[in-house]
């Protein structure tokens, strides 16, 4: 589960306005759901993941749910 997104593209596939959208992901982010990173080749743009901690998670309910 380390999957990135481009901010702009992740909003543009949303059917979110520009300022919810960006409101959603500073929420999440303050509550550590996701974090958001320039990317090194383009320092305009921001890469959207989940944070480690959700991440570390969401493989353990799968790895749980996949044995049972």
């Amino acid at each position: 589960m380390n999957k990135s997104f481009i901010m702009k593209d992740a909003w543009l596939s949303s059917t979110l306005s520009n300022r919810a959208f960006h409101e959603m992901i500073k929420r999440l982010e303050n509550n550590n759901i996701v974090q958001c990173e320039k990317k090194s080749e383009d320092k305009r743009a921001k890469e959207v993941m989940l944070s480690k901690q959700i991440s570390d998670w969401l493989n353990l309910e799968i790895a749980k749910n996949t044995n049972n």
